[in-house]
């Protein structure tokens, strides 16, 4: 493929938005500003008319510069720089000074081409200085552009926007199987919050042993110390594992034996955002000799009447969440539990036969949702395949996006 290599400002205006308005300047009429904080929003398809609109009057009173539909913008300073968001204008609107505009003449360049150039380009590291990070227009401007005859960009574009279709269809399908393990709990064993369904009731201490973990940088002396790996918060997940990085520490060989994880344990987070209280899963034994911080619980049930995976889900449930936020200690947007008040929360306790019914749905849906995951890894990988070709001049508008 022929490629032309241009300066994005060869093609482009680049420059940046103004600065909002007073609050009670916006209303619901006029068109749309758009500030940093919703970029992350409309680029996941939100409707931009829910955004604050400012009226062509209040417009010209603070000399706000309307750009028009197809205008690509992108975070030029502030924290919002390092997520390199890409979004184009689906309306004319009115942007934040904080956000580079980048208006594409479109007799040289397919919009579409460039703004999917820009997301594959990674404008963010144009930053000098992740600790104040910012992004000069004048470095945007010089972005080379490699730019294929004009009916290949769209092409490309096309090609590119089916690979993408295909990502968000299975990360919907992967998403509605998640709702299907809420609905079949509900279904199951009805609305905790009423406990519709009489069941009995047990404080967790009852019918569990709660523990706490190691404490990193914990210091031992005269004792013979082993490296293994343990669990960390990044690592407890709402309903799964997250296994792709294991991180480990030393400790004695009495405290690895003290904190080894057993197949079955529920592992619970003791803090972080609100909306994540609650937020846990079961252990299935895939790592040896695993333990766990302090600042994640064990959970270890009587199997006998309390399952597990009904365990994690009661706690990761609304009536769940509600008893921990109810109870947390709450700091600057974090939420944290003790042991005392996870030893108090109240389990629910039907019929060991109906729990266990559910563990098995639970893994039937799970192995379809990591059946979809592993195919959603693949589709992702091809589509990061396309993206590396169509933009070295390597992709043939005869490559074909399949399934």
């Amino acid at each position: 493929m022929r490629l032309e290599k241009l300066k994005l400002g060869e093609i482009a205006k680049i420059s940046a938005g103004t600065s909002a308005p007073k609050d009670e300047y916006f209303g619901d009429s006029g068109h749309p500003f758009i500030r940093v904080s919703h970029l992350d929003d409309l680029i996941s398809g939100i409707d931009i008319n829910r955004i604050p609109k400012i009226s062509e009057e209040i417009a010209n009173i603070n000399k706000l510069r309307l750009v028009k539909t197809g205008t690509i913008l992108l975070a030029k300073s502030g924290m919002s720089c390092l997520k390199n968001r890409v979004y184009q204008c689906v309306t004319d609107s009115y942007i934040v000074n904080h956000l580079a505009t980048i208006e594409i003449n479109e007799k040289l360049a397919v919009i579409d081409y460039v703004q999917k150039f820009l997301k594959w380009f990674n404008v963010s590291k144009l930053i000098v200085d992740e600790s104040y990070p910012s992004i000069r227009t004048s470095d945007i401007s010089e972005i080379e552009v490699y730019l294929p005859p004009f009916e290949q960009q769209k092409q490309i574009a096309t090609i590119l926007d089916k690979a993408q279709a295909l990502i968000d269809k299975r990360k919907k399908a992967i998403a509605k199987l998640d709702e299907l393990v809420q609905a079949v709990f509900l279904d199951m064993f009805g609305d905790l919050n009423k406990n519709e369904k009489k069941w009995n009731i047990s404080q967790l201490s009852e019918v569990a042993v709660i523990a706490s973990g190691v404490t990193k940088g914990k210091k031992y002396s005269n004792n013979e110390l082993i490296s293994v790996p343990y669990m960390r918060v990044a690592n407890v997940q709402a309903g799964y594992v997250d296994l792709s990085e294991i991180k480990e520490i030393l400790v004695s060989l009495s405290d690895a034996e003290r904190y080894k994880l057993c197949y079955g344990d529920v592992l619970l987070t003791e803090g972080g955002d609100p909306d994540k209280l609650g937020r846990g899963a079961v252990w299935t034994s895939k790592i040896e000799n695993c333990i766990h911080q302090n600042h994640i619980f064990k959970v270890r049930v009587n199997d006998k009447i309390l399952n597990p995976y009904f365990f994690s889900s009661c706690a990761g449930s609304d009536y769940g969440k509600k008893y921990f936020l109810k109870m947390a200690k709450q700091t600057t947007g974090i939420a944290t539990i003790n042991m005392t008040q996870l030893k108090g929360f109240l389990v629910f306790l039907p019929p060991i036969d109906l729990q266990d019914h559910f563990e098995m749905i639970i893994k039937t849906i799970d192995f379809k949702k990591k059946q979809m995951q592993i195919q959603l890894q693949q589709l992702e990988s091809n589509f990061n395949a396309l993206l590396q070709k169509a933009f070295k001049g390597e992709l043939t508008v005869r490559e074909v996006v399949t399934v």
